[in-house]
């Protein structure tokens, strides 16, 4: 993300956590991200087949957070420096974006994933077969990367032809809900039990879907992934060493699980 004295800034507004800024014309909604956990996740959705929202990082420093002025926070107070962010520019853009909570406004917050299956063979009878492979896409990436904040907010369609996910920030942290279980207990404790009943429930055609992504994102891969954003963005990712230990114990529990049924162990 590049910013510089030269470069037109203006706040549109903030709510939550997240600043509308308009930087040289172009929209963008800003947040702070430690460890720039949105720019891990939106290189890992290509391996999913996901469209992502695309976060650049920003490390604000004495310099920058004197262009950005002390409006562009939250609160309208410097923070204390340096502060990772990530800018992502207005979907918009693209076309006609609808949040989920706005497609599935019949459903509640927390929804297991058949219910947003058969939302979207009801209001996307064109398209229906597709993005409901994209929202088992979205399970499976939630699952292997320990999201905790999957819900309608947080994911949307795009030109009603294509899933978008976005706001993976709490992902590699291990505790949450899982989209197929509904009895509301913690993703950490219940992860493996959710994923067990998914291979109950679905077809071969998704347990082998979910396989080849396991197979190609190994740990290793993804260690790869963080040190080329690193050379990429000129960036230190600080807590890479606790995302890959939690990667990999998660990585290799899914996989005993979708081999054990895959062998048809268990049927």
């Amino acid at each position: 993300m590049e910013v510089n004295e030269k470069s037109h800034i203006v706040i549109l507004g903030k709510k939550n956590s997240v600043t509308k800024v308009m930087i040289d014309g172009i929209v963008y909604y800003a947040k702070e991200d430690k460890n720039f956990v949105e720019v891990i996740c939106s290189s890992l959705a290509k391996y999913f087949g996901l469209k992502c929202f695309s976060y650049e990082p920003l490390v604000i420093d004495d310099k920058i957070v004197n262009i950005l002025g002390a409006q562009f926070f939250l609160g309208g107070i410097f923070p204390s420096l340096p502060i990772n962010y990530v800018f992502s520019k207005d979907i918009k853009y693209e076309g006609v974006f609808l949040k989920a909570s706005e497609v599935l406004s019949s459903l509640q917050r927390e929804c297991s994933l058949y219910d947003v299956w058969n939302i979207i063979e009801e209001k996307f009878p064109n398209n229906y077969q597709k993005l409901v492979r994209e929202v088992v896409l979205m399970y499976f990436f939630d699952s292997l990367l320990f999201n905790i904040d999957r819900e309608p907010l947080n994911y949307g369609f795009l030109n009603g032809k294509d899933l978008v996910i976005f706001d993976n920030k709490e992902s590699f942290i291990g505790w949450g809900k899982g989209l197929v279980s509904e009895d509301g207990n913690y993703f950490l404790k219940n992860i493996y039990e959710d994923i067990e009943k998914f291979c109950l429930t679905s077809s071969e055609e998704y347990l082998e879907l979910f396989w080849s992504i396991l197979n190609e994102l190994t740990p290793k891969i993804l260690y790869k992934i963080i040190k080329d954003i690193e050379i990429k963005h000129n960036i230190v990712i600080g807590d890479k060493k606790r995302i890959l230990m939690k990667y990999t114990s998660n990585y290799y529990k899914v996989y005993n699980i979708l081999n054990k049924y895959r062998r048809g162990i268990i049927r």
